[in-house]
C-alpha cells in the first residue's frame, strides 16, 4: 500500500506518481507457464492476491499507460491469453501455479487444476484496450469480440443487460448489497458456500442457474463496464 502523500497540490504530482510507478512495479510479475504461455500483470497484492485479476488489471493497465505503455499492452494482452476456447475470460487466472488448496472451496473453479476461474468480473476489458491504445495504437486481434460474444450469448437477455449469479462478479466480492436478496444464503453464512457449491454443479451457467431458481441479478456496475467497453470496442 503507498504511504500517504502530503504537500500543495503542485507538489504532491510528481511524488504520487513516483509513489504510484514504484507500487505497481513492486507488484509486477512475469513470466511463462510450463506449456510456454509468457505472463506479465500486476498483482493487487503480492501476498494475500498474488494472481491476475481481470478487472484490476484493466485498471492497472490505464494506470500504466502513463508510466510505460508497453506494459500496459502487456497486461491486457495477458487477460487474453487466458481466454477459454469459448471467449470467456475467468474472474481470476492463476498463471503462477495452480490455486492454493487452502483457497480451493472458495474460488469459482470447474476443478482444482483450472488456471482460471469461470466467473466473471466487471467486463472493462475493451474500455481499457481503448485507453491504452490512445498512446500505444495497436490491435488486439479477435480477442476482444469472442469475449463480448460470450458474454452477448451467455449472461445477456433481450433487454441487453447482463446478469450475475453470485456478488463477486460484480467486482465487490462480498458486497452488503446482496444480503437482503440472498437472505440465508449471504457471506459468509454457509448458504453462501453451498450456493457456490451449487453454481459449480451448474458450471456456473447462467441459465441453468436462473431455471434452478438460483440468485441472478442485474449489476449496475457490471453494466456500466459493459456499456463503456461497447464504446472501446465501437
Amino acid at each position: 500500500m503507498m504511504a500517504p502523500v502530503s504537500g500543495s497540490a503542485a507538489d504532491r504530482l510528481p511524488r504520487l506518481r513516483e509513489a504510484a510507478a514504484a507500487q505497481l512495479s513492486a507488484n509486477w510479475r512475469e513470466g511463462a507457464t510450463p506449456d510456454g504461455v509468457e505472463y506479465g500483470y500486476t498483482r493487487p497484492d503480492t501476498r494475500k492476491f498474488p494472481d491476475q485479476f481481470f478487472w484490476d488489471s484493466c485498471l492497472h493497465a490505464v494506470a500504466w499507460r502513463h508510466l510505460d505503455p508497453a506494459r500496459a499492452r502487456r497486461e491486457l494482452r495477458t487477460l487474453l491469453a487466458a481466454q477459454r476456447p469459448d471467449g470467456l475470460i475467468g474472474h481470476t487466472i492463476f498463471w503462477h501455479a495452480p490455486v492454493r488448496l487452502a483457497r480451493r472451496h472458495t474460488y469459482n473453479l470447474l476443478h482444482h487444476r483450472d488456471r482460471a476461474t469461470a466467473t466473471i468480473q466487471p467486463p472493462l476489458l475493451a474500455w481499457a484496450w481503448a485507453e491504452v491504445a490512445e498512446r500505444s495504437p495497436d490491435d488486439p486481434g479477435a480477442g476482444l469480440i469472442r469475449y463480448h460474444d460470450w458474454l452477448d450469448r451467455e449472461r445477456a437477455e433481450p433487454d441487453g443487460l447482463l446478469r450475475i449469479i453470485q456478488p463477486d462478479e460484480s467486482g465487490m466480492d462480498a458486497t452488503p448489497a446482496y444480503d437482503g436478496p440472498l437472505g440465508r444464503s449471504a457471506h459468509p453464512s454457509p448458504g453462501f458456500v453451498l450456493m457456490m457449491r451449487a453454481n459449480r454443479g451448474r458450471g456456473f451457467d447462467y441459465r441453468r442457474t436462473r431455471a434452478a431458481g438460483g440468485f441472478h441479478a442485474v449489476d449496475v456496475l457490471v453494466n456500466m463496464a459493459w456499456a463503456l467497453s461497447w464504446a472501446g470496442l465501437a
